[in-house]
């Protein structure tokens, strides 16, 4: 009976060996299989270098190059190559290199501000008699005022005209909306010099307070292309004598304002404007 009993357990063992066995053989076997397929599978390819040209339009290529070369991988044959007579820049690199270099120029390639440039303006103040009497004796005038007194004496009746005072001033040239751009304020003093009948000369003062203001000055292309200068919202009050208006004028341009009527005189304006570079 006893040995009935241990034989029967010693095969219960056995039979509980055999799947441990199966199983392990398993695993080994499957292993096997795939370290074979590694050994089989190829080796991954290197990412190949690309190359991409861009357009620069508002930097230079050299300059922008220099910031952005950080930005390259640094790899062997890699490079960033500019060109500032194309206005071009051409990249030599990994293609998410090149991806971030793009995202960059992106970035910096974009239009500078500009710093508005400085205007000289030139106001000429003339004067004309409505009723010049005979005796009224013509006074000099600047060269360069010559010819348009000339201009003037054809377009007008007023034949006599006077400089009284010449203003000069520098000014900013300004887009902000409420800003004043240009003003002042003064007393110009002039001789009226009459002859007498016995030929002598008989000088008399006067004397009026001026005002001007401009608003904005833009300087910008005209619809031609050439450079003007836009004094906007200008005014003009000399005694009682007032010109009002917007103005364009072309770089250095001497140009006529405007008239306005004073007791018997009326006034007229020259005004240059001249861009300080």
């Amino acid at each position: 009976m006893k040995l009935r009993l241990i034989a029967l357990l010693l095969s219960l063992s056995l039979l509980c060996a055999m799947p441990t066995f199966y199983i392990f053989a398993q695993s080994t076997g499957e292993q096997k299989d795939e370290q074979k397929k590694d050994e089989q599978a190829p080796a991954p390819q290197p990412t190949k270098l690309a190359v991409k040209l861009f357009e620069i339009k508002y930097r230079n290529p050299s300059s922008l190059a220099n910031s952005l070369q950080s930005l390259g991988s640094g790899a062997e044959n890699t490079r960033i190559f500019p060109n500032d007579d194309l206005k071009t820049l051409t990249v030599r690199d990994y293609p998410e290199n090149i991806a971030v270099i793009e995202e960059a120029i992106k970035r910096l390639d974009t239009p500078l501000v500009r710093e508005e440039p400085s205007v000289d303006l030139s106001i000429r103040v003339l004067l004309t008699r409505t009723d010049a009497p005979p005796n009224l004796v013509p006074t000099a005038l600047p060269p360069d005022l010559t010819d348009v007194v000339k201009q003037m004496q054809n377009t007008f009746a007023f034949k006599d005209y006077q400089l009284v005072t010449t203003i000069v001033q520098r000014a900013k040239a300004i887009r902000t909306p409420g800003k004043t751009a240009a003003y002042g304020t003064g007393d110009a003093l002039w001789l009226d010099t009459y002859k007498k009948e016995d030929g002598s000369l008989n000088p008399q003062s006067a004397h009026a307070q001026y005002e001007y203001k401009v608003n904005g000055i833009v300087v910008a292309p005209n619809a031609s292309g050439a450079t003007k200068i836009q004094l906007d919202s200008f005014s003009f009050r000399f005694g009682n004598a007032l010109v009002q208006t917007d103005l364009d004028v072309r770089d250095g341009e001497k140009l006529v304002v405007g008239t306005a009527s004073w007791g018997n005189r009326a006034m007229i304006l020259v005004l240059t404007a001249k861009i300080i570079k």
